[in-house]
């Protein structure tokens, strides 16, 4: 489960109430921060954190903008860390460190059977499944909060024999925002149309046409 990001004062509320609902979902807790700016929003955290006992993940991203000393400097002056059961520091930009946090993570998730009643016809209808794939591939390759300003709908699905026909809007606030989806020379999009188009493949051993468009939406 992802929550959109904590970036300024106005949206405090709203985060900290949907990740309250989030919390009572999850299995483990992960916290991700910034490392290279010391603005960890430590009193809302530690609402948060103190709120459940279940197994809680800090991670300090970007660690590739820091030197060593600096990162130490800024863990020490944050007092909600001793919440955590575990701290990891990463940089996905250059995959430092990640197979690391999927191990600690995977060893704190509770064992269970697996539930063959789940399917994709019944639990969750193939349109909204294959807008996530693709607001996926939009977040892998778009940094910062943008993604959580996106939306993506499949507005037209044709099952043929061989082949999934699948016709997706991606929408977004501005026409800056387009801009930076689209790419120059539509680099973007093609990058996330193929990531997209090759992970619902992978999924339901369908070859995919994928059709993508991008709007702006004041909604």
């Amino acid at each position: 489960i992802d929550t959109p990001g904590l970036y300024n004062k106005k949206n405090n509320t709203n985060f900290i109430n949907d990740v309250n609902v989030e919390v009572k979902r999850s299995d483990v807790i992960v916290i991700i921060l910034d490392i290279s700016i010391h603005l960890f929003y430590e009193e809302i955290l530690e609402k948060i954190i103190k709120s459940t006992k279940k197994p809680k993940i800090l991670v300090f991203n970007k660690i590739d903008k820091v030197s060593q000393e600096f990162a130490i400097e800024q863990v020490n002056k944050s007092n909600f860390v001793k919440n955590f059961d575990e701290i990891y520091y990463v940089s996905a930009l250059k995959n430092k460190n990640i197979n690391n946090l999927l191990d600690g993570i995977v060893a704190k998730l509770p064992e269970g059977n697996f539930d063959n009643s789940i399917n994709f016809e019944t639990n969750i209808s193939k349109d909204v499944f294959f807008s996530e794939l693709t607001r996926e591939a939009v977040f892998k390759y778009l940094n910062q909060e943008l993604p959580y300003q996106i939306y993506v709908k499949t507005y037209k699905f044709e099952k043929e024999k061989r082949n999934y026909k699948i016709y997706q809007i991606i929408y977004v606030k501005n026409d800056n925002h387009k801009k930076i989806v689209l790419g120059k020379n539509g680099n973007v999009i093609k990058k996330i149309g193929i990531a997209a188009r090759k992970e619902i493949e992978k999924l339901f051993k369908h070859k995919v046409s994928l059709f993508l468009d991008v709007q702006t939406s004041k909604q």
